[in-house]
């Protein structure tokens, strides 16, 4: 039998106070006024052992934060697994929900380090919970001349398989075109691109070699400028007597 008007009102009363009760541990937590076991010993009280799958929360982002912080005091390698940073993201969550609705399909897959990642975007990687899953490590960016923004997502036991997805209903070959200047990568760096990405529309660069005689030879071709002046960069640094310069093709 559907719920009432009253009985729903009332079940959108509680999980209000159930996400604001939660909030406040996370509060008490990163000010020092409840420990990690204490922080752990609640969320057995609001869902004890035996309850079987699920959470007593009805929003996603509530359902994960949960989720994260159910084991806070598991460790990774030599250090918290759950840390202050992510703490600190998961407030964002739950205080001002998630305005970037990401595209359900990666534009792209990188061989790359989450951490990695973050160090060059001047980011820092978010670890939490997905059932289902495991421990999963976001890193969120964006392309410094438009703003575009992006998220890279992995699997922390496995750092390297990075999906990196752009706004849902964003222009894919705008999107792609942006994200190689901003990481100076191109497709030969890429595991996967989406498949309604046309390769032959994005913009080509080539290197150029002129030597002592004055020969002209092209070195090799990019879909970045800015990965093709990175090797030009690279090239001149050794020192030869020869030019190195980018043109489009």
């Amino acid at each position: 039998m559907p719920a009432t008007r009253l009985e729903q009102a009332e079940q959108r009363l509680a999980q209000t106070e159930a996400v604001r009760s939660m909030v406040a541990k996370l509060h008490a937590l990163l000010e020092g006024r409840m420990t990690r076991a204490e922080v752990k010993a609640w969320t057995r009280e609001v869902w004890p052992p035996g309850s079987g799958q699920g959470s007593p929360f009805t929003s996603p982002d509530a359902t994960c934060v949960f989720d994260s912080i159910w084991n806070l005091e598991e460790r990774w390698c030599d250090h918290e697994l759950v840390r202050e940073v992510d703490l600190r993201a998961y407030l964002r969550w739950l205080g001002e929900g998630e305005a970037f609705r990401a595209d359900d399909d990666a534009l792209v897959v990188l061989e790359r380090d989450l951490e990695d990642l973050a160090a060059q975007t001047g980011t820092e990687a978010i670890r939490w919970w997905l059932d289902g899953i495991g421990w999963c490590a976001t890193v969120r960016f964006c392309a410094p001349v438009r703003g575009r923004p992006f998220v890279a997502r992995g699997q922390l036991e496995r750092p390297k398989g990075l999906g990196i997805c752009t706004l849902r209903g964003d222009d894919l070959h705008d999107a792609i075109v942006d994200l190689f200047e901003a990481l100076a990568i191109d497709d030969e760096d890429c595991w996967f691109i989406h498949p309604q990405v046309k390769l032959a529309r994005l913009p080509v660069w080539a290197l150029w070699r002129e030597d002592d005689n004055c020969n002209r030879f092209e070195v090799a071709r990019f879909r970045s400028y800015a990965k093709a002046r990175e090797q030009e960069r690279m090239f001149t640094a050794r020192g030869h007597k020869q030019v190195y310069w980018v043109d489009p093709v």
